[in-house]
């Protein structure tokens, strides 16, 4: 049986990636049934992506794989501009939300949960704002 790769993404950053296995016509396996939805199908193999280093107190940037661009204050309502970053982590306590523009400008956003750090982004995230909400995203 053939495996394909997926990909999970919230906001351009992928979260998680999955190998499964990929049915054809003459290897389709029949549906699940009630009793075994709750299980993951034998086969299946979900694992969290690389993220970068959780600085306390620091939103941070990161580009070529966990090298570190910059770390920006947690203060709510800091915002800035930045060189696109291919990671981000948040050590604040306080939510952060990236946009695709620069001068929090543009659509789709992406919130960063406090004490969290993304996968790698696939888009380009231009600017940042700290903001004053502690709940996750």
């Amino acid at each position: 049986m053939k495996l394909r790769r997926i990909f999970l993404t919230v906001g351009g950053a992928v979260v998680m990636a999955a190998t499964l296995p990929f049915a054809t016509a003459a290897s389709a396996a029949p549906a699940a049934t009630a009793a075994h939805a709750s299980r993951p199908a034998a086969g299946i193999s979900i694992v969290p992506l690389a993220q970068c280093p959780i600085v306390p107190h620091r939103f941070v940037t990161y580009r070529k794989g966990c090298v570190k661009i910059k770390g920006h204050l947690c203060t709510p309502g800091n915002h800035g501009d930045r060189t696109p970053p291919l990671y981000a982590s948040n050590g604040c306590s306080y939510r952060v939300w990236l946009y695709p523009e620069k001068g929090e400008k543009g659509h789709p956003t992406l919130c960063i949960r406090p004490h969290s750090a993304t996968g790698k982004f696939q888009r380009f995230w231009l600017s940042f704002r700290v903001t004053l909400s502690k709940k996750a995203c």
